[in-house]
């Protein structure tokens, strides 16, 4: 794609559309109210806050441009270019992160992460500020909080057709003048998502699957809804015209395009300062209940993978276990985030394996690696995380156990897989010695 094809597409699809104007081109975060200053230092903030905007249009401009060249933006991916794995997967609509969609034992409550953005610190330097969301996120409602925080949104998820439908979402909404236009607007979405998404014979979308997904959603969002009054569809409204959303074909899985998408924010100095993970980081588990995520899944691959992206320390997180009984939902800062998904896998090893000791599961881990033929395996991963996740809970007792946990691979595992596991077990004591 030649660079002037890029610049138009660029401006035409993501960039606001008055990015250009600097009277009405103001970085929504740093404008003071002028009535409270002097002339002369109200005439200094209004220049400075100009050349601030002027500069974020520029980082958002070239931003999106690497977006275009290195990912697969799903508003440039024509919905009939799908694979199998795109047509075998179910169609998460919208959020589900409710309790109405949990039942009683539900505590999922996807607004909490609203609530702590519309009240949160974001951070004071210059730098472009940027939401990383999986999958829907409730878009449309979320936008003002997102907006107040973020600079740029970008939703990523696997299943292109979900994605489709958030562009046409957005889109569609701009034709909305008011809250009453509700029930047109979702009628004629729901019946173009299933017109541009129905493949005969591969995959057939209805409006009904539609409607239900998007009424459970309703009635979790409250007033945070979209179309709950006319002051809200407008702040929607105004977020959606002032904060580019782009939409990404992306697994979290696969190391290379998260690194691709981390490398693209780190050279132009974004930070991301809001995540909505859902329920997406329940999927580090392959072995415990034998999910298959697209043929590629290990152990903390995924948390190496979001935590490699340009996280900011303050940033707020929002996180959901669905796949459990008692479902939940956490809003945490990220160092909170990390801790609380190594005790969740650490504990799920430990329930999977009732009764045993942990040298024992260890031990058990060792034989089935044994008979991989592949180094790198699911239990390649599982070692791995019960000894750095063991170093984590009980130092003291893992040094107690170094005899042993030796004796189990020398006398466990083939010579070219002790190697492998010996090498983390003297990073664990090492770090351990720190």
């Amino acid at each position: 794609m030649d660079n002037n094809k890029l610049s138009e597409i660029t401006n035409s699809q993501y960039l606001p559309a008055n990015n250009n104007d600097n009277n009405t081109v103001k970085d929504k975060k740093y404008i003071i109210d002028s009535k409270q200053q002097g002339n002369n230092d109200s005439k200094k903030l209004e220049n400075h806050e100009i050349k601030i905007s002027q500069l974020k249009q520029e980082q958002l401009s070239s931003i999106i441009s690497k977006l275009i060249k290195n990912c697969q933006l799903a508003k440039l991916t024509p919905p009939k270019q799908v694979t199998v794995e795109d047509i075998n997967k179910d169609h998460y609509w919208y959020s589900n992160d409710f309790d109405n969609i949990g039942g009683s034992a539900s505590k999922l409550q996807y607004t909490d992460f609203l609530t702590h953005l519309a009240t949160a610190k974001t951070s004071t330097n210059n730098n472009l500020k940027v939401a990383f969301l999986v999958g829907e996120s409730s878009i449309l409602s979320s936008a003002p909080e997102l907006a107040q925080n973020c600079d740029l949104i970008i939703i990523v998820d696997f299943d292109i057709f979900l994605l489709k439908h958030i562009d046409l979402m957005i889109d569609s909404f701009a034709s909305c003048s008011s809250e009453a236009d509700e029930d047109e607007y979702f009628k004629n979405l729901h019946q173009t998502t299933t017109d541009v998404m129905s493949i005969p014979d591969r995959i057939n979308v209805t409006t009904n699957d539609l409607q239900r997904t998007h009424k459970n959603a309703k009635e979790g969002l409250k007033e945070f809804y979209a179309f709950s009054s006319e002051e809200r569809f407008q702040q929607v409204k105004h977020a959606l015209s002032t904060t580019p959303v782009v939409t990404i074909k992306m697994d979290l899985f696969d190391q290379e395009s998260m690194k691709s998408l981390a490398d693209i924010l780190k050279q132009e100095q974004a930070e991301i300062t809001a995540v909505n993970l859902t329920n997406a980081l329940e999927y580090t588990e392959p072995f415990f209940n034998s999910f298959d995520y697209q043929g590629n899944q290990s152990i903390n691959s995924i948390h190496a993978n979001i935590k490699n992206l340009p996280i900011n320390e303050n940033a707020t997180c929002f996180s959901s276990n669905l796949l459990v009984h008692n479902r939940k939902s956490t809003v945490s800062t990220p160092d909170q985030l990390w801790q609380n998904t190594d005790n969740s896998i650490y504990q799920r090893i430990i329930e999977l394996h009732p009764n045993k000791s942990w040298l024992e599961i260890f031990e058990n881990a060792c034989i089935e690696y044994a008979k991989e033929t592949d180094i790198n395996s699911n239990y390649d991963k599982l070692i791995y995380t019960l000894l750095m996740l063991k170093n984590k809970e009980n130092i003291n007792e893992l040094q107690l156990n170094h005899d042993e946990i030796l004796t189990i691979v020398a006398n466990k595992l083939p010579e070219n897989k002790q190697g492998h596991v010996l090498s983390w077990i003297n990073s664990v004591f090492t770090t351990a010695a720190d």
